[in-house]
């Protein structure tokens, strides 16, 4: 009776044995668990809203920065976004309305960082050879080309999932961010470009100035004159 309980015992122990040493096995078995593939939100604001579930969280984009800057005499645009519900770290720039056809984008972008303003071209060596809104005739610069939309003033969406839309203004038309003309030219001033720069052009300056020289010297003959003529009348 006494090694039948024994045995008892010991095959009891064996079974707890294997039950133990087969839990952590099953608990290890994604098959086995019913919480393995998610059935909930992503935890993203943003996302959740996609996927058709209620919001969890705020789903936003907050526009800190977008100045308008003049470095070397090139336009960019300091910016800085910060997105809230959503993983993503990258940032889309739309400037203009693509509807209208008068669009640029610019993918892949920090979300702070500067871009240069559409329609500005740089030579190798960065210096800047044309800008958005002037054009080449003859030499001269004039107003007017394909690139009249982005300024004075140009909508800029920042698009990062989700986005938002700032108007955003071309660094003063001053003698900067502009070609190299008369600061009479850049102030708005309705003048033709070719007229403001004869007018103020180094080359047209001297026969004004022989003008001026002959008038002068004209009026000095007609005083002697007048005087040589009293000073007789007054001998006689």
């Amino acid at each position: 009776m006494l090694r039948f309980v024994r045995r008892s015992v010991a095959v009891v122990a064996v079974l707890l044995a294997s039950v133990a040493l087969a839990g952590p096995a099953m608990a290890a078995d994604p098959s086995s668990s019913s919480s393995a593939t998610p059935t909930g939100p992503t935890g993203y604001a943003c996302l959740d809203q996609e996927a058709g579930y209620a919001p969890s969280g705020v789903c936003q984009l907050v526009v800190v920065k977008a100045d308008a800057v003049c470095r070397n005499n090139a336009p960019y645009l300091d910016y800085t976004v910060q997105p809230e519900g959503t993983p993503n770290t990258t940032v889309t720039i739309i400037w203009g309305d693509p509807s209208t056809g008068n669009s640029v984008t610019q993918s892949n972008l920090p979300l702070s960082g500067s871009v240069l303003w559409p329609g500005t071209v740089l030579a190798p060596d960065g210096t800047v050879v044309d800008w958005p809104g002037w054009r080449q005739v003859d030499g001269q610069w004039v107003r007017g080309d394909q690139w009249d939309w982005v300024r004075p003033t140009v909508p800029v969406t920042f698009d990062v999932n989700p986005k938002a839309t700032v108007t955003v203004t071309y660094p003063p038309d001053q003698v900067f961010c502009n070609p190299p003309i008369s600061e009479v030219l850049a102030a708005d001033d309705p003048t033709p470009t070719s007229a403001v720069l004869a007018f103020t052009g180094a080359g047209d300056v001297a026969p004004l100035l022989y003008v001026a020289l002959g008038v002068l010297v004209l009026g000095g003959v007609l005083v002697a004159v007048r005087i040589m003529v009293r000073r007789r009348g007054a001998t006689r």
